[in-house]
C-alpha cells in the first residue's frame, strides 16, 4: 500500500519528528520506539515517543513456546523511529494491531519506522532488514518473507522471523509514515507463503484505519473562532487575509487541500501548492473583498467536486480584511459508506467467527426459521451489556403494512409464506444483521455500528426481493434506534423503535390518503423523512386548490396523518375546526375515533393555547409537561374550558400529554382552526424546528379552508344567479307594469322564504322618516327611504348590531332606480324570523336591478318604438367609429351625421383651451365662430344658448352640448347649434351624447394603443438590458444594436413590418443566454468543447423561449435563432447557409459582430473601429453577407449617409 490508501477516511496526514516538520521518505532523525500488538498472551510494556515524554503501550504475545516468547522480545526491543502522536488512541491501535496479528496468523503485529542514529549503518536483525526493505521498496501492495525478491545478507538468514509480511503506511501526501508488519518465529508449512486477494485487501483495509486514527490524533493549533467552526459544521471551512494567506483552517479544509492544516497557517496557495495553485479562486476572492458581495462557486480540488461559498470578512471599521469560505463534498457520499460498511462487514465476517449455536426448537421461530422473540431479548440483554466504549447497539423495527387484510383476502397459507419470504430476504439483504421474528407480521434486526441509512437501504432491498417473488403489495414500516447513544435499556430501546416505526406507519397512511387526493399513485417505499410527508401534504393542498370538486374528500384526517409523521417528536395529535362560536374537532391520530365530533367553545381552545382572547397570528406554542399541568391549573377557572374538559380527558389522554404544539390558524383576523401535536413519553420532544413544520401544516390548513370557504361563496353565488335567471325569465314576458310588480313580489317571496314582498313606488315613500325603528313601530317606511337615499340594500335588524336583538320581524329594502337616475320605487322583503343574511341582500338587490329595468323597459316599449329611426342612426354611429380609428376622422363623420339628421346648422367639437378641434357646416360668421368658442371654452359648457349671451346675440335659438371625456375626464365639449326657432328633434340628446361617447372612445384607444407600443418598447428594452447584466455585457450593447440594426436594415430598404420584427429580435438577441450557466457565461479564457456546446445552444433556447410570446413579431424569432448562422454554413444551431439565412438575422449578424469586436468583454479587451471594420470586410462571403458587409462598412464611413441612426427610449426608472 503506497501513496494515497484505496479507500478510507477523507482526511491525509503527514508525519515528522516532534516539531512538526515533514518526514522525508528516507530514514532521518528521531527517537526509537515500537507500538505492537499481539491477540494474547502475557503483557508486557514497549514505549512510544510523544513530545518529549513516554507512555506506555501494553503488547500480548502468544506465548506458544519459549522460541516464541524470545521472538516476541526481539521485537518489543527492535529500535524504531515511529512515535504516536499527542492524543493518539492507543487503545484504538492496539486493536488494530491485534485484528492485523489475527489476520495474519502471526503472534504479533507492529508498526515500525527507521531510527535516527541508524542512518547509513546496516541493520544489525532480520526483522530490522525486513521492515527496512518494506520502507524503501518501490514495490505496491505487502512485502512478504520468504519471497522471490527479498535476499537477506547470509549473518542475517538464520535468524528469525520464518514468516514475514509488511505493508508500508503513506499520508495523503505520499510521505511515508510507518511500516506495519507482522512476523512469525515458525516457517509456514506446505506452498511457499502467500497472501490471498481477499487477505491482501483486509490488511489494506486495516492499513487504511491506522492511517485513518492517525490523521484523526493530529494536533491542530487552532484559534477559538476556528474551533467553533470545526465543533458545529463537517464542511471544509478556511479564512484567508487580504494577502490571500491562510488565518485559519480546519481539518475537512486541510483533508479537501490535501495539505496539514498547521503547515498551511500564514502560507499562500502559490507557497504551498506552486503552479498548481487555483488562480481563478484567488480571482474569486479578490472579487469578493472588492464587491463585498457572497459568491458561489463549484470547484474540483483532488478529483472531488465542492460546492464553495465566500463571504467577505469586514472589520469593525469597515474595511475588508479577507474571506472566509465553507466547501461542502457534493460527491455520493452514500456510495462511499456503503463501500466501507460491506468492507467492514466482510471483515467482520473473517475476524468475528460465531462461537455458539443457538437451542433450536427454543430459540427458532417454527415458520421463518429465524430467532425468535426469546432469543431476540437474550441477545438483546447481552448486547447491551457487553457493548464496548465507542461502539453502539442497532436496533430496527419491522412491521408488514395491511398483513391482516392479506391474511383475510389470501388465506393464512399465503400468509405464512409471505413472512417466510419475508424472513429469507431481510437474512440475504442485510448479513451484518441478525433477523428476528418476534411473532405475527412484527420483525426486528440487530447488530453492532450498523449504518442506519444502509441498513434501511437493506430492508428496501428486501422488500423489491419478496415483491418480485409474487408479493407485490408488500410493504413495510421501519423503526430504528440506537443504544447507548439513545436507550440505556433493553425496554426503551424497544419501546423508541417502535414508537418510529408507528411514526413511519402514519406516513405512509398520510401518503396513501393524500394520494387518493392528488391522484397522484402512491409510493412503494415508507416515507423516512419528513420533508416527504411535509411535501405530500403540499401537493394535496395544492391538488384541492386547482380542483375545486375534490373539497369534498375528507382531507383532515390524512393531512393530520401527515402532519404527526412529519413534525419531530409527534406522536398524535388532533384537528379542531371552528363553526360558528365553537370549535369541533375533525381529525385525531393517536385518540380513540369517539374524540371526532367533540365541540369546545372557542374561548375554551383559546384558554388552552394560552391566550384571553383570540391569537392573532398563526404562531406555534409548545408545552411540556410542567407547563401542561400549570396550564390546567389556571385554565380551571374558565367554567366553559371546565365543561369541555372531560371528552379530552377521557378520550385524548389529557392527562398523560408529555408535550404539546399548538397552532392556531388565524384567517382574517379570526382562528378559524386549531392544530395540536402531542407526544406522550418524552417532555422535551419537540423543537423549534417542531414548531416550523407544524407552522407549514397550518399554511396548509388555511389554504384549504379558504379554498372551502371560497366554494361556500361560489355556491351561494350560483344560488344566486339561478335566482336572478328565474325572475328574469319569469319577467321576459310580461307587458304591462302592474303584471311586473306582481312577478318581482312572487319571485322575490319564493327566493328569500318568505310569504310578504311590496314594491313601493318613489311617490309613496315617505319623505321623512325616523332612523331604525323603535320597538313596536313598523321599520318598512323609514328602511325604504334610507335605501333610497343611499341606493343600497338596507336591513333590520342591521348587520353586527351589538347587544339583545330588537323585537319585531326582520325587514330588508332594496332601492329601484331608473337608468337616468330617477328612483322607480323601493322592493320591501318582511319575515318573522331569522335575520336576513348578505346573502338575501345580495338577492334582492339583483331582483330590484332586474324589476327596475323591466319596468323602465315596458314604460320605454312604446317610445322605443317611435324612436326606431333614432336608434338606427346610433347603430349606425356606432359602426361608423367601428370602422373609423382617429379621432378626428371619428368626430368630423358622427357630427356630420347628427347635423345632417338632427337638421342642425352647425356642428362642432371643441378643446378645452377653446380651440375647434372639428367643424361641420355652413359657413358662420366671425362673431359667432368667437361666441361659440368662448362659450364652450373650459370644462363646463352652458346646457342651452341662453347660458351664453353672445350666442343668444349672435342669432343662435337652440344649442345642445355634450362633454367629451376620456378616460374620466372632460377634454372638450361636442355642440349643435340651430339657428332656426322650433322644437328640437327628441333624438338629439341620444344622438349627440352618443357621438361625444364615441369620440372619447376614439381618443382613448388610440392612448391607450400608443401606451402600449411604449410597454412594449420599454419591457422589451429592459429586457435586452437585464440581459446585458446577466452577461456583463460593455453599458449600452443592446441599444447600440437596436440603433445600428435599424439604420443598416433602413439602408437595405426593409419594409416597416421587416424592421419591427428586426427591432424586436434586436432586443431579445441574446435571451437564450438565461440557460447558459455563469461558470461558461463569464469565463474570461476559452471554452472547452463541452462548453461551447452548451453556448451555442443559446440560440436554440432563445427561439424555444420567444415562441410562447404570441404577441412577438415572426421575423423577431428568426433573429434570436439565426443570429449565428455563417453565409458559408458553418454557423449554429442549424448550418444554413447563404440566402438560406433570413434577411434580418444576416442583416443583425454583422451589426452584432461589430459591437461586439469594439466592446470590452471578459475574455478580450475592445477593439478599435478601424480594425473592426477590417474584421466584417475579412469576413465578407464567409460569416457575413458581402453585400450587406459592404453596405454596413460604406455606413460606418459615412454616417450621415442616412440621417441619425433611430433613437431608443431608455427603460423608466
Amino acid at each position: 500500500m503506497r501513496g494515497e490508501r484505496r479507500t478510507g477516511p477523507r482526511r491525509h496526514w503527514s508525519w515528522g519528528p516532534p516539531g512538526g516538520g515533514r518526514r522525508a521518505p528516507h530514514p532521518t532523525a528521531g527517537p526509537f520506539s515500537h507500538t505492537l500488538a499481539a491477540p494474547q498472551g502475557p503483557r508486557r510494556t514497549a514505549h512510544c515517543w510523544t513530545d518529549h515524554c513516554w507512555i506506555d503501550v501494553r503488547c500480548w504475545s502468544l506465548g506458544r513456546a519459549s522460541q516464541e516468547t524470545a521472538f516476541w522480545r526481539v521485537m518489543s526491543q527492535e529500535p524504531s523511529a515511529f512515535k504516536l502522536p499527542p492524543h493518539a488512541d492507543a487503545a484504538a491501535f492496539r486493536r488494530l494491531l491485534a485484528l492485523t496479528a489475527r489476520l495474519l496468523g502471526v503472534p504479533a503485529a507492529a508498526l515500525w519506522a527507521p531510527r535516527l542514529d541508524a542512518a547509513g549503518a546496516a541493520p544489525d536483525t532480520l526483522l530490522a532488514w525486513l521492515c527496512l526493505q518494506t520502507w524503501l521498496t518501490p514495490a505496491q501492495g505487502p512485502v512478504l518473507y520468504p519471497g522471490p525478491n527479498l535476499d537477506p545478507p547470509a549473518a542475517l538468514r538464520a535468524q528469525a522471523p520464518r514468516f514475514f509480511a509488511g505493508l508500508l503506511l503513506c499520508g495523503g501526501d505520499g510521505q511515508p509514515l510507518a511500516v506495519l508488519y507482522g512476523a512469525d518465529p515458525q516457517p509456514r508449512s506446505g506452498p511457499p507463503p502467500g497472501l490471498s486477494e481477499e487477505t491482501q485487501a483486509a490488511l489494506n483495509d486495516l492499513g487504511a484505519l491506522l492511517v485513518h486514527e492517525l490523521g484523526r490524533a493530529q494536533p491542530v493549533t487552532t484559534t477559538p473562532a476556528l474551533q467553533t467552526i470545526s465543533e458545529h459544521t463537517s464542511d471544509a471551512a478556511y479564512v484567508k487575509d487580504r494577502a490571500g494567506r491562510y488565518v485559519l483552517v480546519n481539518p475537512a479544509a486541510g483533508a479537501m487541500l490535501g495539505c496539514a492544516p498547521t503547515l498551511m497557517l500564514g502560507q499562500t496557495d502559490e507557497a504551498l501548492f506552486g503552479a498548481q495553485a487555483d488562480r481563478h479562486l484567488r480571482a474569486l476572492e479578490e472579487r469578493v473583498m472588492h464587491t463585498g458581495v457572497p459568491e458561489l462557486t463549484e470547484r474540483v480540488v483532488r478529483a472531488r467536486t465542492f460546492e464553495l461559498v465566500t463571504w467577505p470578512v469586514t472589520a469593525p471599521h469597515g474595511a475588508v480584511d479577507g474571506v472566509v469560505s465553507l466547501g461542502r463534498d457534493l460527491t455520493d457520499r452514500r456510495h462511499r459508506a456503503q463501500a466501507l460498511q460491506d468492507a467492514s462487514a466482510a471483515l467482520a465476517g473473517q475476524v468475528d467467527l460465531r462461537t455458539q449455536t443457538l437451542a433450536r426448537l427454543a430459540l427458532e421461530d417454527p415458520v421463518t426459521g429465524l430467532h425468535n422473540r426469546r432469543a431476540f431479548d437474550a441477545d438483546l440483554d447481552i448486547a447491551l451489556a457487553q457493548v464496548s466504549p465507542g461502539s453502539e447497539v442497532t436496533l430496527l423495527l419491522l412491521d408488514v403494512n395491511a398483513f391482516k387484510a392479506w391474511n383475510d383476502v389470501h388465506g393464512h397459507d399465503a400468509g405464512d409464506a409471505l413472512l417466510r419470504a419475508l424472513g429469507g430476504a431481510l437474512q440475504a439483504s442485510c448479513p451484518g444483521a441478525t433477523v428476528y421474528r418476534l411473532g405475527g407480521d412484527e420483525f426486528a434486526l440487530m447488530g453492532l455500528d450498523l449504518d442506519p441509512g444502509p441498513l434501511r437501504e437493506c430492508v428496501r432491498a428486501a422488500e423489491r426481493a419478496v415483491q418480485a417473488q409474487g408479493f407485490a403489495e408488500l410493504s413495510c414500516a421501519v423503526g430504528l434506534a440506537r443504544a447507548p447513544a439513545e436507550a440505556g435499556t433493553p425496554s426503551t430501546l424497544v419501546r423508541l423503535a417502535d414508537q418510529r416505526m408507528l411514526h413511519e406507519k402514519a406516513a405512509r397512511r398520510a401518503e396513501q390518503g393524500l394520494g387518493s387526493l392528488t391522484g397522484a399513485p402512491p409510493d412503494d417505499r415508507a416515507l423516512e423523512l419528513a420533508g416527504e410527508v411535509t411535501f405530500g401534504a403540499l401537493r394535496a393542498t395544492l391538488a384541492l386548490l386547482a380542483h375545486d370538486e375534490r373539497a369534498g374528500h375528507n382531507v383532515w384526517a390524512p393531512l393530520l396523518e401527515a402532519a404527526v409523521a412529519a413534525v419531530p417528536g409527534a406522536e398524535s395529535g388532533s384537528l379542531s375546526l371552528r363553526d360558528g362560536e365553537t370549535f369541533v374537532l375533525q381529525a385525531q391520530v393517536g385518540y380513540s375515533s369517539a374524540l371526532v365530533g367533540v365541540q369546545q367553545p372557542a374561548a375554551a381552545a383559546h384558554v388552552w393555547y394560552g391566550s384571553a382572547s383570540a391569537p392573532q397570528a398563526s404562531r406555534a406554542r409548545l408545552l411540556t409537561r410542567s407547563e401542561i399541568r400549570q396550564r390546567l391549573q389556571a385554565a380551571a377557572a374558565n367554567e366553559e374550558w371546565t365543561r369541555a374538559r372531560p371528552a379530552f380527558e377521557t378520550h385524548g389522554e389529557l392527562t398523560h400529554i408529555q408535550a404539546n404544539v399548538c397552532v392556531p390558524v388565524v384567517q382574517g383576523g379570526q382562528v378559524v382552526a386549531y392544530l395540536n401535536l402531542d407526544n406522550l413519553q418524552n417532555p422535551a420532544a419537540f423543537s423549534g424546528r417542531s414548531a416550523d413544520i407544524a407552522e407549514a401544516f397550518a399554511t396548509q390548513i388555511a389554504a384549504l379552508l379558504a379554498a372551502r370557504r371560497r366554494q361556500a361563496q361560489e355556491a351561494a353565488r350560483r344560488r344566486e344567479l339561478e335566482g336572478l335567471l328565474s325572475v328574469t325569465a319569469a319577467l321576459r314576458e310580461v307587458t304591462h307594469p302592474a303584471q311586473a310588480e306582481a312577478v318581482l313580489a312572487q319571485q322575490a317571496a319564493a327566493l328569500l322564504g318568505t310569504a310578504e314582498v311590496t314594491l313601493w313606488p318613489a311617490g309613496e315613500v315617505p319623505q321623512q322618516a325616523p332612523q331604525g325603528a323603535p320597538d313596536g313601530q313598523d321599520p318598512a317606511p323609514a328602511l325604504a327611504r334610507q335605501a333610497l337615499q343611499t341606493r343600497t340594500v338596507v336591513r333590520w335588524p342591521p348587520p353586527g348590531a351589538e347587544g339583545p336583538a330588537p323585537s319585531g320581524p326582520a325587514v330588508m329594502a332594496a332601492p329601484l332606480w331608473r337608468s337616468g337616475g330617477q328612483p322607480l320605487g323601493a322592493l320591501l322583503a318582511t319575515r318573522a324570523r331569522p335575520p336576513f343574511t348578505e346573502l338575501d341582500a345580495g338577492l334582492l338587490g339583483g331582483i330590484a336591478a332586474i324589476g327596475a329595468t323591466t319596468l323602465e323597459r315596458l314604460e320605454g316599449v312604446e317610445a322605443l318604438r317611435r324612436r326606431a329611426e333614432e336608434f338606427q342612426k346610433l347603430s349606425d354611429l356606432s359602426h361608423l367609429s367601428a370602422a373609423l380609428t382617429d379621432p378626428a376622422q371619428v368626430a368630423r363623420r358622427s357630427l356630420a351625421e347628427c347635423r345632417t339628421f338632427l337638421g342642425a346648422d352647425v356642428a362642432a367639437l371643441v378643446g378645452l383651451d377653446g380651440e375647434a378641434l372639428v367643424t361641420d357646416g355652413g359657413p358662420a360668421s366671425a362673431e359667432l365662430q368667437a361666441a361659440l368658442l368662448a362659450a364652450l371654452a373650459g370644462d363646463r359648457a352652458p346646457a342651452s344658448h341662453a347660458g351664453a349671451p353672445a350666442l343668444d346675440a349672435a342669432g343662435v335659438q337652440a344649442l345642445m352640448t355634450a362633454p367629451v371625456q376620456q378616460d374620466g375626464r372632460v377634454v372638450g365639449h361636442a355642440c349643435l347649434l340651430w339657428g332656426r326657432a322650433g322644437p328640437r328633434p327628441p333624438a338629439a340628446r341620444p344622438l349627440l351624447d352618443r357621438a361625444a361617447e364615441l369620440v372619447g372612445q376614439a381618443m382613448e384607444r388610440r392612448a391607450h394603443l400608443a401606451a402600449l407600443e411604449a410597454t412594449q418598447e420599454g419591457a422589451l428594452l429592459t429586457l435586452g438590458l437585464a440581459l446585458e447584466l446577466r452577461d456583463f455585457e460593455t453599458a449600452g450593447h443592446t441599444r447600440r444594436v437596436v440603433q445600428q440594426a435599424l439604420r443598416l436594415g433602413a439602408a437595405l430598404g426593409l419594409g416597416a413590418e421587416e424592421l419591427e420584427g428586426l427591432r424586436q429580435g434586436a432586443y431579445l438577441h441574446d435571451i437564450g443566454k438565461l440557460a447558459v450557466p455563469d461558470r461558461i457565461l463569464l469565463k474570461p479564457g476559452p471554452l472547452d468543447m463541452a462548453e461551447r456546446a452548451v453556448m451555442q445552444s443559446h440560440a436554440d433556447v432563445g427561439a424555444a423561449l420567444t415562441r410562447s410570446v404570441a404577441t412577438l413579431h415572426p421575423l423577431a424569432r428568426a433573429v434570436v435563432r439565426h443570429h449565428h448562422e455563417r453565409w458559408d454554413g458553418s454557423g449554429y444551431p442549424d448550418g444554413l447557409a447563404g440566402n438560406q439565412i433570413p434577411l434580418v438575422a444576416r442583416v443583425f449578424s454583422v451589426v452584432d459582430a461589430y459591437d461586439a469586436l469594439t466592446s470590452h468583454r471578459v475574455y478580450k479587451a475592445a477593439w478599435a473601429p478601424e480594425a473592426a471594420l477590417q474584421e466584417v470586410q475579412a469576413q465578407a462571403g464567409r460569416q457575413f453577407d458581402p453585400v450587406i458587409a459592404a453596405l454596413f462598412v460604406r455606413l460606418q464611413a459615412q454616417p450621415d449617409l442616412l440621417g441619425q441612426p433611430p433613437e431608443v427610449p431608455a427603460p423608466e426608472a
